[in-house]
């Protein structure tokens, strides 16, 4: 984001640049620059050291491929679950792309690591779905989970409704007493 709206402008000179890039820094990247003194010559100079420290492509893809290799296995079938694991596979695979990975070629791996991560039901119900000898694409499964999430959120159940239960205000044996005694008054009148 700062390269877009900072770096690339012609709006800033060199040393607002660098006073915006110190002021966007925390913790460790803002040391790797703190000691470079605010000049326009050495914001190209602490651009660099940043870059060279932070643009490693090799540890950018290595630690989104961990990400997908790390998701947890859905234990059991829910909309919050399957939800988590697609963005969690989505989001790493559309930052891998962004880095010049080509992972629309990872097809036949990535169907197996999420089938791999899917609860038995969901699985069982991929399975009936695709119903087929050949190799399943990657785009395939994630329309089906897109669809089996849709369903999951529409009959997610509702938190249960705890119904009172009221005490009759007599038992039946009461009702019963208090019948007999109102029959036998009613005999007693009409002798």
């Amino acid at each position: 984001m700062f390269r877009s709206l900072i770096h690339r402008s012609k709006q800033f000179t060199d040393i607002n640049k660098f006073t915006y890039l110190r002021s966007s820094l925390v913790g460790e990247a803002l040391q790797e620059i703190e000691t470079i003194e605010i000049t326009a010559a050495n914001y190209t100079i602490a651009w660099e050291q940043l870059q060279k420290r932070y643009e490693n492509r090799k540890l950018i893809v290595k630690s989104h491929i961990d990400a997908l290799f790390a998701v947890e296995p859905v234990r059991r079938e829910s909309y919050e679950a399957l939800s988590y694991l697609l963005s969690e596979y989505e989001r790493n695979l559309q930052m891998l792309d962004k880095v010049g990975e080509n992972t629309s070629e990872w097809s036949t791996i990535l169907v197996h690591m999420m089938c791999a991560r899917l609860d038995s039901s969901t699985l069982r119900n991929w399975e009936t779905h695709h119903c087929s000898s050949e190799v399943p694409k990657y785009t395939e499964l994630i329309e089906f989970l897109r669809k089996h999430c849709a369903i999951l959120q529409s009959i997610a159940p509702d938190k249960p409704v705890q119904v009172e239960m009221k005490k009759p205000k007599f038992s039946v044996s009461h009702v019963h007493s208090a019948l007999e005694r109102h029959t036998l008054h009613s005999s007693a009148k009409v002798s």
